[in-house]
């Protein structure tokens, strides 16, 4: 490692540590406010699925037409838990050194 850049290596886990920490703090900000947003959706998502499935017969069509019901319903819950946090979070450092000009 360059000499001159040592000094501004000695500041990276520090500034790792502090984006952590608010990143940490703000999540159980973000989480509720997601979990709010995505409660109507998901309402609505299983009111759609309980009238798309009434009255569906027994015969080999309406079984087709209960696979298409439970496919959009897994598709768009996959989507809500895309939404939703998972895991850490991804944190990236970048620096940019300037020589003398």
């Amino acid at each position: 490692m360059h000499r001159d850049l040592e000094p501004l290596q000695k500041l990276v886990e520090p500034a790792v540590r502090a984006a952590r920490e608010h990143l940490d703090a703000c999540r159980a900000d973000y989480d509720v406010r997601i979990e709010e947003q995505l409660a109507r959706p998901e309402q609505q998502l299983r009111q759609w699925q309980q009238l798309s499935l009434e009255g569906i017969g027994g015969d080999p069509r309406s079984e087709r037409r209960r696979r298409e019901v439970d496919a959009t319903v897994a598709e768009q819950e996959r989507l809500m838990k895309k939404m939703r946090t998972n895991g850490e979070p991804l944190l990236r450092i970048l620096a940019v050194v300037k020589g003398a000009s």
